[in-house]
């Protein structure tokens, strides 16, 4: 599998995508779902002398460097074209409010002085999923691109501050065309003006800056320096986006957005998470999972699990949505980091899409509507968002979470009291149907930690409680190994394998009635078959995306082994142990994937991952201690 160099600049507003390849993949504004990237693909390269040099990742030499505190990504390639080379480029990307900024930063050889350089640009628009695109000379007197539909406007224009200050040509190419991508630049740059300013439909959008300004270096006289910006601007109208356009193409302009990114851009360096001290690693790692939870949470309080960036699914897997299950554990791990406000818009998010039964479908996209699901539920999804409301209520009362709460609790006992379970659900997993031994625990920590808040369902949630602990110690305990199966499936067949999930009795739910002996024979069973050289599997004969560890599953058990550390003291080095091997599995940008590879510890799958980050968060949070 190759490796998932895809990584996300984000404001409070805008999330931008970039690719393996360090082109612009994605773009999410206003709504974070995988219905609302406004863009397919955005793709700048060079042209000299007139012809078109697209930037090669392995053949240039693409490298990925961050700067975690300001959010930039930096991509830079070492230009190895047969007639040009030694050209070097870098790109800084930083998304500001409802801004996405490309800094392209040029250093040629002297022989190259007198050629002329441009950049051109070639993007795909998808505007509320329709295809949709003008070009535009404006009222600014600037050539600028813009897409729209309805009230959902993207701009896009190029700013040379050195000396021009806009694209020197913009054109529409319909994909139609029987011409490669290529070959459709080519003609572009040759012919401008065979293709309209103006089309509609499924279309391409081509342009070209003015040609590049270079001055010597200062640092080396056989050098020079040229640079450009592309500017991506979302709003709600034409008129809001040619004047915020127009304010980056006036380098006197004082309005705080732009000199906030002027400023972001020029003050900046890399950082090499992987060198740094634990301290400074463990502090960073948390700033940017913050950083990437809060760019997921939508504005309607939707937080989808992982942003999707490339079209093809070959680095994500259709996870731009809201999983209760993941909203809910995010909002504990916010909490945890006294993020309230945050926490507080996902779980009432949760609240407004809860069915009239108390339960949840199994995701969402972030206006609340029902997505593409497996199933139509997983029972342990209503448990784990009752705890993290409950969790809310005791830092600030609230009716409405209050009310949710109510109808969950009386969903899960009425359960338990009809059936002496649960429903038959998939697991937490999505792939086991049946009756899990975590979407017990789970329902037992909601029912057991709602008792002083429901006077008047006390006898409900106590027999609930009862119902619940009979379950699980007459159809799911195995005495003779002193642990639980994981699961029955509906024809009583127990599955006995080793899942992460077993530790739920341990941590997050502690209160489920069990002893420290049992306890200590689920966690040595767990530790025994999950662990792995560089992680921690899920469970036991895993085959999905090639059966590797998963980040969270690390994190987990390095809070159960602390957990037990409180009633054998040394787990304590082994829980700490096991929660840096975990942390250490982050990439450079200090995003935390959803997987990683067992033998060299290298990031896989979809990243970053809302999940994963949360566990960290919380696991972080608990190791301060």
């Amino acid at each position: 599998m190759r490796e998932n160099y895809s990584s996300i600049t984000a404001s409070e507003k805008l999330l931008a995508c970039l690719g393996e390849d360090g082109q612009l993949k994605g773009l999410f504004w206003p709504f974070k779902d995988s219905r609302h990237s406004h863009l397919n693909f955005s793709i700048c390269g060079l042209a000299i002398n007139g012809e078109s040099i697209w930037l090669d990742p392995a053949r240039d030499q693409i490298q990925f460097s961050f700067c975690p505190n300001e959010n930039i990504i930096i991509v830079s390639w070492e230009l190895k074209h047969p007639k040009y080379s030694g050209i070097l480029i870098r790109k800084k990307s930083l998304a500001i409010h409802s801004s996405f900024i490309e800094k392209w930063e040029l250093t040629i050889p002297i022989e190259y002085a007198s050629h002329k350089i441009n950049l051109w640009l070639l993007s795909n628009w998808n505007m509320h999923s329709e295809k949709r695109f003008q070009s535009v000379y404006s009222e600014t007197g600037e050539d600028m691109i813009f897409a729209f539909s309805e009230n959902f406007w993207v701009g896009i224009g190029a700013c040379n501050g050195a000396c021009y200050s806009h694209f020197q040509s913009v054109r529409a190419i319909q994909s139609s065309s029987s011409e490669s991508l290529g070959e459709l630049v080519d003609h572009f740059l040759s012919e401008p003006n065979k293709f309209r300013r103006i089309e509609m439909g499924n279309v391409y959008a081509a342009a070209c800056t003015q040609p590049l300004v270079f001055t010597k270096s200062i640092e080396n006289d056989l050098l020079y320096e040229g640079e450009v910006s592309i500017f991506y601007g979302f709003g709600n109208n034409q008129e809001e986006l040619e004047y915020r356009l127009s304010m980056y193409f006036d380098n006197s302009a004082l309005e705080k957005e732009v000199n906030e990114t002027i400023q972001i851009l020029k003050n900046n360096s890399p950082i090499k998470i992987s060198n740094l001290p634990l301290p400074q690693k463990r502090f960073l790692l948390k700033e940017i999972s913050l950083k990437v939870l809060k760019s997921l949470i939508d504005e309607n309080g939707g937080i989808i699990a992982a942003p999707e960036c490339d079209l093809d699914f070959q680095h994500s897997g259709g996870y731009g949505f809201v999983w209760p299950r993941d909203a809910a554990f995010c909002a504990l791990s916010l909490m945890k980091c006294n993020q309230f406000k945050e926490a507080k818009s996902i779980l009432l998010f949760l609240a407004k899409v809860q069915s009239h039964h108390g339960d949840f479908f199994q995701r969402y996209d972030c206006q609340g509507n029902k997505a593409p699901s497996w199933c139509e539920l997983q029972a342990d999804q209503l448990g784990l968002v009752i705890t993290a409301m409950i969790e809310y209520l005791n830092y600030e009362k609230n009716e409405v979470l209050l009310d949710s709460i109510k109808k969950g609790i009386q969903k899960l006992a009425n359960d338990f009291s009809e059936k002496g379970s649960l429903v038959n659900s998939f697991d937490l997993w999505e792939e086991i149907y049946g009756l899990h031994f975590y979407a017990h625990v789970t329902a037992y920590g909601a029912l057991y930690r709602s008792l002083n808040l429901f006077p008047d369902l006390q006898d409900l949630i106590h027999s609930g409680l009862k119902s619940c602990k009979n379950f699980c110690y007459h159809h799911l305990y195995v005495s003779k190994q002193k642990r639980f199966a994981r699961a029955v499936d509906p024809h009583n067949n127990r599955d006995l394998q080793a899942d992460i999930s077993l530790l739920s009795c341990i941590f997050p739910f502690s209160e489920f009635p069990i002893e420290d002996s049992i306890k200590l024979s689920i966690f040595e069973f767990c530790y025994d078959k999950l662990t792995t050289k560089m992680g921690t599997l899920r469970y036991e004969n895993d085959h999905y995306i090639g059966g590797n560890s998963w980040v969270l599953a690390g994190f987990w058990m390095a809070q159960a082994a602390r957990e037990l550390s409180k009633i054998e003291p040394h787990f304590a080095d082994l829980s700490f142990d096991i929660f840096k091997k975990t942390m250490n599995s982050s990439n450079e940008a200090g995003f935390f994937s959803e997987q990683i590879d067992s033998n060299t510890g290298k990031p896989l799958w979809v990243m970053p991952l809302g999940w994963s980050h949360a566990f960290f968060l919380w696991a972080n949070e608990d190791f301060k201690n």
